[in-house]
């Protein structure tokens, strides 16, 4: 159900370009993602652009996400027999461009561990240029369930307005 898959995690590093097309799941999915190294990503994705089960991670790079559901997702909604992941999103640098997004251009759930709730969480922060386009009215920027949004010293937030911030 992903361009890109795996049950383990994800790494992609280097100064590369990489193009996913899914028109019906995600672009890259794994049990975590982490890109580093100022990769040029383009993904076209109608489910999550890049999901993780636990932890996503952007370091640096270019990132293009087009026509998703959510642009990153991370964490997942735990089955009635079986512990969830609670999701958490790093971003400390980067050009990140969202069009076309449906719900989120990042969501972190929350999930129940051990009988406890624990929160979902979001940080964008460092020399990240963000831009929101063409965006469905609906769409929020930053959605933890009930957990924590942290953006500080971001370069460029760039959002149309109208746009619900956190």
């Amino acid at each position: 159900d992903a361009a890109l898959s795996s049950e383990d995690k994800i790494f992609v590093c280097g100064t590369g370009a990489l193009g996913l097309f899914n028109n019906i799941g995600h672009g890259i999915k794994g049990s975590a993602v982490e890109f580093s190294g100022k990769p040029n990503i383009y993904i076209d994705a109608a489910h999550d652009g890049v999901h993780a089960s636990s932890t996503i991670r952007i370091a640096e790079g270019a990132y293009y996400i087009k026509n998703a559901k959510d642009a990153f997702g991370a964490g997942r909604d735990p089955k009635p027999e079986k512990e969830g992941h609670h999701g958490e999103i790093y971003v400390s640098g980067g050009n990140i461009t969202i069009e076309k997004c449906a719900e989120n251009a990042f969501q972190a759930k929350d999930a129940i561990e051990a009988g406890s709730n624990v929160s979902a969480y979001i940080s964008v922060y460092g020399n990240t240029v963000l831009t929101l386009k063409d965006n469905f009215s609906a769409m929020e920027p930053f959605n933890a369930d009930t957990g924590m949004v942290d953006l500080y010293n971001m370069a460029t937030f760039r959002y149309p307005e109208g746009t619900h911030m956190p």
